[in-house]
């Protein structure tokens, strides 16, 4: 696929001239930092299960496609990569070849008219130089063209960026085990734009989160969706193959970093997010910020740090999630986007003083049946009434000491690392307890509505995809449920919260909505303009 070239608006020399993705140029020229963008040919165009860059062959669109024009004097070309992994095509041949660090040359003749050339590089923010002098006849050389070429990073999706396609998995095993309702409510919403795994043939592994991390990576005239395939074990293989099922293919790329042998709850993605575009200590990080949780065992495994660090445009920070029994940063805190809010967005943190106050209003007989957990298809937290919460032995105290040592610390630091006040803060009712003892850790008791997808495709309002509280008895219907009338009272007036059943499949299994689904997104800033500052030489 060829590119569409700037106009070169100069007096072209005689002797050759190039048209790149970033203009028209000759010898003597400068192409500015950070060189001709493209993506680095990590998907499977010609969807034969073989990474195209493997195949050593002219596939797909993930080159950087020149005209070179050649006119009455030898070239001379010389290709490089200090870290090796790029390519010089002519035409659909190799011409020169950079698998390995170094350098490579080749001469051209003269008279050679309008040769296409394409640079193909094999990994992320890979970087090769293309070198073009003429030659006359005495061998003397005249000003070269240096071409600089750098492939994209991989960014992580944010809540602000369209959303293209949203995944769960179906699973329906009687009575017991079954997300119908979910379903159903994200296929009514969605129609198309949703795809549904299939339990049984995946081990009923329903994280599809923590399985699966969707990125970008963008060129001027190439685009690839992406997934990180988590190390985690979902038992089983679990969801493990749904990235090659169902996404590596053309223009979907797909990597792992580290070892499975090493993973911890920390490696599932739930535990992997990034923020909205912000401005910190004046330096812009318009493609937002990565953040990831430590827990007990630390971070995230340290080949999957080391690539996040390595992508530089958005410099990742930790929380402390040591804490929680699960251990992942979406189980109290997360960003919603809205128009009108500072910087675009807000914060979302899970409160336990708003769930408190929702709770203390209503009439303590108030019948919790979800709660009770005596219906045959559910379980519970052994709770009848709104009056059982409140007199919990020792809850009130519990959620005092997490909000004092753990959740205000965190939220604290997030603002601080994304250059935020508590003026981007919207606080939801939320209440954790220990089901184990203060040996495990926490999780959430009311179904943690922190913990949700935004839905926000382009031209469209935004959808907050969040967990039914259920405080309310289980012929009532959502509409009378006035936790869930408090959490929409707190949502600005261009978001609407739809809650969804998620209660057995996974608020009884230690997660919610934004643990078991996933979405891709597209992008809306170009990295090799608005992130360029952020990258080192």
């Amino acid at each position: 696929m060829l590119l569409a070239f700037a106009a070169c608006d100069k007096e072209v020399p005689p002797s050759f001239s190039v048209a790149t993705p970033l203009g028209a140029f000759a010898g003597g020229d400068t192409v500015a930092a950070p060189g001709v963008p493209l993506t680095a040919d990590m998907d499977d165009d010609d969807r034969d299960g073989v990474i195209d860059w493997e195949q050593r062959a002219a596939i797909g669109n993930d080159q950087a496609i020149l005209l070179l024009s050649v006119k009455d004097k030898p070239l001379r070309l010389t290709f490089s990569s200090e870290a090796g992994g790029a390519r010089l095509w002519r035409n659909g041949e190799v011409l020169l070849d950079a698998e390995a660090a170094g350098e490579v040359t080749v001469e051209m003749i003269a008279g050679t008219r309008e040769v296409s050339l394409g640079v193909q590089l094999r990994d992320l923010l890979g970087e090769a130089t293309l070198t073009i002098v003429d030659v006359d006849e005495e061998g003397v050389e005249g000003e070269p063209l240096v071409i600089p070429f750098r492939a994209a990073p991989l960014l992580i999706n944010h809540h602000l960026l369209p959303a293209t396609h949203l995944w769960a998995m179906s699973v329906s095993s009687g009575d017991s085990y079954e997300n119908k309702s979910m379903v159903s409510a994200l296929s009514d919403a969605l129609g198309d734009d949703f795809t549904t795994i299939p339990g049984s043939s995946y081990g009923y592994d329903v994280w599809v989160q923590d399985e699966l991390e969707f990125a970008t990576m963008s060129a001027p005239e190439s685009f690839m969706d992406f997934v990180i395939d988590s190390i985690r074990s979902g038992g089983g293989r679990g969801l493990d193959d749904v990235p090659e099922d169902f996404m590596e293919d053309a223009d979907f790329g797909r990597a792992t970093w580290g070892n499975g042998t090493r993973a911890s709850s920390q490696d599932s993605f739930g535990n992997l997010e990034c923020s909205p575009p912000v401005t910190v200590d004046g330096v812009e990080y318009p493609l937002g910020r990565v953040y990831y949780g430590i827990g007990p065992t630390g971070g995230p495994v340290k080949e999957l740090r080391d690539m996040l660090d390595a992508q530089q445009v958005q410099r990742p920070f930790s929380l402390d999630t040591s804490w929680l029994i699960v251990g992942h940063v979406d189980e109290f805190i997360s960003t919603i986007p809205d128009p009108a809010a500072p910087n675009g967005f807000w914060v979302i943190v899970s409160d336990a003083n708003v769930a408190w106050e929702v709770l203390e209003s209503l009439d303590p007989n108030t019948e919790l049946t979800r709660w009770n957990g005596r219906e045959a298809r559910y379980e519970g937290h052994d709770m009848d009434t709104v009056g059982d919460i409140l007199n919990e032995p020792g809850l009130r105290e519990l959620n005092e000491d997490i909000a004092a040592d753990h959740v205000e610390p965190n939220l604290e630091l997030f603002l601080t690392e994304l250059g935020l006040s508590e003026d981007n803060v919207i606080r939801i009712p939320g209440l954790f307890y220990e089901p184990w003892g203060r040996s495990y850790g926490a999780v959430a008791l009311l179904p943690g509505m922190a913990n949700l997808t935004v839905w926000n495709p382009e031209g469209e309002g935004v959808k907050l995809f969040m967990a039914d509280p259920f405080i309310r008895g289980e012929d009532v219907d959502q509409s009378a449920d006035p936790m869930i009338a408090a959490v929409r009272a707190l949502m600005p007036p261009s978001v609407e919260a739809v809650f969804l059943d998620d209660w057995f499949v996974y608020h009884m299994g230690l997660g919610e909505v934004h643990c078991g689904t996933n979405v891709t997104r597209a992008p809306l800033a170009n990295w090799w303009t608005a992130g360029a500052h952020l990258l080192q030489d």
